[in-house]
């Protein structure tokens, strides 16, 4: 009998530890969602004033580095670059038709792409540029243009 109990106390030690194991893994798993961000890159050229000649305003596909940071808020597009010390969370190339596309674990950060040494964000319309959001639920689509014209 002393054997019996013995037994059952062993096992109830080796399945309360291999349980709290467990659950740490799948908690951690749990957190790490992935979302997927999309887009193009693309370059504007020409004179593209409305009241002017709109014909001479072209709007082409660029392959460009892409390139995810944490969230950044200093600047405006024409001043952007990276603080010293941030590190990007992930980069690629867009092909040939402009096409990029991206995993990372959902959250806030700042997207940008860089051309020749030129960053340029996804701008918010007020001359800064806008962090981006970004959900495990849904696929985020972004269009980041590199503004060469005369406007």
């Amino acid at each position: 009998m002393a054997r019996n109990v013995s037994l059952g106390a062993s096992l109830v030690v080796i399945a309360g530890c291999g349980g709290s194991n467990e659950t740490t893994t799948r908690d951690t798993a749990s957190e790490a969602r992935i979302a997927q961000i999309v887009g193009t890159t693309r370059i504007r050229e020409g004179d593209c004033m409305p009241v002017t000649n709109g014909t001479r305003c072209r709007i082409r596909p660029l392959s460009t580095r892409v390139v995810v940071f944490p969230v950044i808020r200093l600047g405006t597009p024409r001043d952007f670059q990276p603080p010293p010390g941030i590190s990007p969370v992930v980069e690629t190339t867009s092909d040939a038709n402009g096409f990029f596309s991206l995993r990372v674990a959902e959250g806030h950060y700042t997207i940008v792409a860089n051309a020749d040494g030129e960053w340029f964000p996804l701008e918010s319309g007020h001359d800064e540029w806008a962090p981006v959001d970004v959900n495990a639920d849904w696929t985020t689509d972004l269009d980041l243009i590199l503004n060469h014209a005369t406007d």
